[in-house]
């Protein structure tokens, strides 16, 4: 027996977005996310809905039953694409999945995974808001007579912060402007 993470290993690393797709690795890798208890985000391929939050809750041979903190459609069908992501060792990770059936209250069978992207190699690793814990940042620019902004944090990391923009003011005179990519060209 190797170290635990030895599947972060098994990825193609010359790809744009590594990728695993061996079949071992992927077990290895969503053992370790039960094992961790790791909460992670679960949408609906391809919507612009919320996603769902879930954990691992059991390893089947048939598939992964994901335990979520809120319902799925009564009406969704079996086979529905999903994609999920994750965080570990400071990077972060996709995959998609297939909804099998509901099992209990707010448990739900899924496919196991096919394959595992890497999508990016962050130096540090971000740590997301949830909307209900309300964390909300004001921040102004350094310019005369300057911009304020404000709304909820997305997420946080040692390089930076994610800010959903919900209103935008001249701090000289105090009118609201409205949200824009203008007010915010890179690097401002």
């Amino acid at each position: 027996p190797g170290e635990p993470l030895e599947f972060l290993n098994l990825f193609n690393a010359d790809a744009r977005e590594p990728a695993m797709v061996d079949a071992g690795g992927i077990r290895a890798c969503v053992q370790e996310m039960k094992k961790r208890e790791l909460e992670f985000k679960l949408k609906v391929d391809k919507a612009q809905t919320v996603p769902y939050t879930v954990q691992i809750d059991q390893v089947q041979t048939e598939g992964v039953l994901l335990a979520f903190q809120r319902p799925l459609p009564p009406e969704l069908a079996k086979g529905a694409a999903f994609i999920g992501n994750f965080q570990m060792e400071s990077q972060n990770f996709q995959f998609p999945t297939k909804f099998q059936g509901r099992t209990a209250y707010l448990r739900y069978l899924f496919t196991w995974p096919e394959k595992v992207v890497k999508l990016e190699r962050r130096a540090f690793p971000r740590l997301p808001f949830r909307p209900r814990e309300k964390a909300d940042a004001s921040l102004r620019d350094g310019g005369v007579p300057g911009l304020g902004v404000g709304g909820p944090i997305i997420n946080l990391s040692r390089q930076g912060v994610a800010l959903r923009v919900d209103r935008v003011l001249r701090l000289d005179n105090g009118f609201r402007l409205s949200v824009n990519n203008s007010h915010f060209p890179p690097g401002k």
